[in-house]
């Protein structure tokens, strides 16, 4: 999985009106939407690889040491495509 696919995530969360997504190894794409937390069902279940190879493909360095040390991370990511 790579950025693209983040993109159609993202895509779909902002036609449904999603404030932020969640994305956790082992369970489809989570999107929040007038605060409640629903899953993205028309998406597989990612991986952490998945997660890991999207997410490394545009962070940085620094950002990526501290996404293996916290296995967390809080960013924006704007989508210039669309």
């Amino acid at each position: 999985m790579d950025k693209n696919y983040l993109n159609k995530i993202l895509n779909k969360a902002q036609e449904i009106g999603a404030s932020d997504i969640h994305l956790l190894s082992g369970l489809v794409p989570y999107v929040r939407t007038v605060g409640d937390i629903i899953p993205m069902d028309d998406f597989v279940p990612m991986t952490g690889k998945d997660i890991i190879d999207i997410f490394f493909s545009f962070m940085d360095k620094y950002s990526q040491e501290n996404f293996l040390k916290y296995f967390q991370s809080d960013f924006s990511y704007f989508n210039v495509e669309n």
